[in-house]
């Protein structure tokens, strides 16, 4: 048995397929091996014999990959497809916990036996990899990033349905000891390998049959913050959309808000988390623009005093606005949403309601600046108003009325 793991030393971790529908993409899943997950999108392309790897990394990131090992292996697997077809690869690394080599070719064989299914009916001849070592003399299969660090030797095995090595490729090799235990350390990997390949196998059948979930409709809120998140579920769940957040996704990076506009750092973080997920994602950037002071603070309002503190940045409004008599106190909250997703020009727009800026803070709803700004044609503050009566008027509300204008036309090119 490991020592961090409840799994014995010959057992696999566990796998799970999902399948991406993505346009301009022939075929895309998400292939989960214990804590290593990657994307795998494939097109096919027009040169017989081409296939090319383009490998990606999240920023964090910094997995070993031989991308030769991977080509080399899945043209030697695909050997028959390839006489007539030609594949391109994309493959998006986001999480690692051992060798990524052997999760990459699984994941590339359940892609391209999709692709092929969909497109004519033909049967790839399965193949599966697996890196196995010996730590302390005893062998172990399916290593994690922690047991690969400890092993005195390791490589990756990758195998046909036949029982022929199609690969074995030393990651890091004790000549002595390999050269006594060779044999085993093969013998060792076979039940491995034959259990990855009945399960990806056995996923890409479920696949067929819609019996694994596809994310067609599954649409990413750039945001953690749950109440906005229930706003947009509120307008997509009923058009048959699965509504997901950043809380969803914990593994991404922060996306530094450098534009100098609401749309450049809406179009920021909402084409890099569509870059990294593959899916469509939905971004705002909103803030409050007072005209006795510029237009400040604008693009900085969540972070005018200290970053998401309402009660430093609502003092520090009042403070610069001290002598600047209530007619001259006009100001406009803007927000511009982006959605963003592979293949596509990216939808942009824009919502604004105009104001006063109060000298005393009125309402208990609402966040940020609310309780300062005053709607003058409602005779409140937004932190005054009900939440229906917001959203009728808020500018979320009135950029979100401009891009569901837009949306069908836009998610249907």
């Amino acid at each position: 048995m490991r020592k961090h793991e409840n799994r014995d030393n010959l057992e696999v971790r566990p796998v799970s397929i999902t399948k991406l529908s993505l346009k301009q993409v022939d075929s895309a899943i998400e292939y989960r091996l214990g804590l290593t997950k990657v994307t795998i999108l494939v097109n096919e392309v027009s040169t017989a014999g081409e296939l090319t790897v383009d490998i990606n990394q999240w920023l964090g990131i910094k997995a070993s990959v031989n991308v030769d090992v991977i080509t080399s292996s899945l043209k030697t697997a695909l050997a028959e497809p390839l006489k007539e077809k030609g594949f391109a690869l994309q493959v998006q690394i986001t999480q690692v916990d051992g060798d990524v080599v052997a999760a990459v070719i699984n994941a590339s064989y359940v892609a391209i036996q999709n692709l092929l299914l969909q497109n004519d009916g033909q049967q790839l001849k399965p193949f599966s990899a697996v890196n196995v070592g010996f730590i302390d003399f005893e062998l172990f299969v399916d290593l994690t990033g922690q047991e690969e660090a400890d092993t005195d030797s390791h490589l990756v095995i990758v195998q046909n349905e036949s029982g022929a090595f199609l690969q074995l490729n030393f990651e890091k090799s004790n000549a002595d000891l390999l050269g006594d235990k060779l044999t085993q350390l093969l013998g060792g990997a076979m039940e491995g390998l034959s259990e990855l390949m009945g399960n990806s196998q056995k996923q890409t059948i479920l696949i067929q049959n819609n019996h694994i979930e596809n994310q067609k409709d599954v649409i990413l809120i750039a945001t953690k913050n749950e109440g906005k998140a229930t706003e947009f579920k509120r307008l997509f769940n009923p058009l048959g959309f699965k509504v997901t957040t950043l809380l969803d996704y914990p593994e991404l990076p922060d996306v530094e808000e450098t534009g100098k506009t609401f749309e450049e750092n809406a179009k920021l973080k909402a084409e890099t988390i569509s870059n990294l997920t593959k899916l469509p994602v939905l971004a705002d950037d909103s803030g409050l623009m007072v005209d006795a002071l510029g237009g400040r603070p604008g693009i900085f309002s969540a972070r005018y005093a200290r970053d998401h503190d309402d009660a430093a940045n609502n003092a520090k409004l009042l403070h610069e606005l001290t002598d600047v008599p209530k007619e001259e106190r006009t100001a406009t909250f803007h927000t511009t949403l982006v959605f963003a997703r592979p293949g596509s020009e990216s939808l942009v727009a824009d919502g604004e309601v105009a104001g006063l800026i109060l000298g005393i803070p009125r309402g208990d709803n609402g966040f940020g600046y609310d309780p300062l700004f005053y709607v003058p044609e409602l005779d409140k503050s937004m932190a005054e108003l009900t939440e229906t009566e917001k959203n009728k008027i808020s500018h979320r509300g009135r950029a979100t009325v401009n891009l569901m204008s837009e949306f069908n036309d836009w998610w249907e090119k």
